[in-house]
């Protein structure tokens, strides 16, 4: 299996109302995800000199996630988003000039097929501009689109989603896209962006993937022990890259992706140390 994968994007504490910080971002968490599943991440961020720092550092290790792409910016802090839940739905407040706006290239070009990134951490000329450039160096690429107001930027999205063989987005975002580009349909957005296949996820009516000749729709299981749904997207994500890294069939893809992203819904967060969390889905 083709276990290895550079995943780029920002490194944050989602800090909870409680005062509770629980160490996410989107790329942050398929990253780890992805680790405690067996694949090799290679996570391309950035943090501060700080403690929340030092804390990212450790956390990575203790799983044996590589830090060796996580630089480190003495003159900005290291990420945070404040979350307030709003009917068991996250709001998201994201703070602006983040360490994770500022990564660099890395120094050598990574030896992987895969790259993973999301669309935020391209809000920045410095990130967006480090971001194309592993766009270019990578021959395959699954975008995860995470519009967060005010950071969306039309002008830019063509650059960061154009050609991509995997492109995930929930129902809000594909909307939005559709409305940006006037577009009529899914299939519309397929061929406007050149995606190879596109995954839509319904939140707990369940997700869709579209493949250039078919389309697979199946229902959220039901979660017993719901806690809230912060990283469930970004779950289904990592089951998914597992799935395809792995040469599952799409429906299985699609069934796997969702019965682990309810299982992340019994979490306060988006990851967990707990290998024994992982173990059924590695079985």
């Amino acid at each position: 299996m083709a276990d290895s994968i550079a995943i780029f994007g920002e490194v944050l504490f989602d800090t909870f109302e409680d005062g509770k910080q629980v160490l996410g971002g989107a790329p942050f968490n398929v990253a780890w995800n992805l680790t405690m599943l067996g694949a090799k991440s290679h996570l391309i961020s950035s943090v501060g000199d700080d403690a929340p720092a030092q804390i990212v550092r450790d956390a990575m290790q203790s799983i044996q996630m590589p830090t060796d792409h996580l630089q480190s910016d003495p003159h900005h802090p290291t990420g945070r988003v404040d979350i307030l839940l709003k009917r068991q739905e996250p709001l998201y407040t994201i703070c602006p000039d983040q360490a994770y706006d500022y990564i660099e290239p890395p120094a050598a070009p990574l030896a992987t097929e895969w790259l993973y990134h999301g669309t935020l951490a391209a809000r920045s000329p410095r990130s967006g501009a480090t971001l194309q450039r592993l766009i270019v160096q990578h021959s395959r690429r699954f975008v995860d689109v995470n519009f967060r107001d005010p950071y969306i930027q039309p002008d830019r999205l063509g650059l960061l989603l154009s050609g991509a063989e995997w492109l995930k987005l929930n129902h809000t975002e594909h909307d939005r896209l559709c409305q940006l580009f006037t577009l009529k349909d899914t299939r519309a957005l397929m061929g406007h962006f050149e995606i190879t296949n596109l995954i839509l996820t319904h939140a707990e009516a369940g997700a869709e993937i579209f493949t250039p000749c078919d389309h697979h729709k199946n229902p959220a299981p039901k979660v017993a022990g719901f806690k809230d749904s912060v990283g469930a997207g970004d779950g289904f994500s990592a089951m998914a890259l597992w799935g395809i890294l792995s040469g599952w069939p799409i429906e299985q893809i699609l069934t796997r992706a969702l019965a682990f992203a309810a299982a992340i819904c019994t979490l306060q967060g988006a990851t967990t140390p707990d290998r024994h969390f992982y173990h059924r889905f590695k079985e």
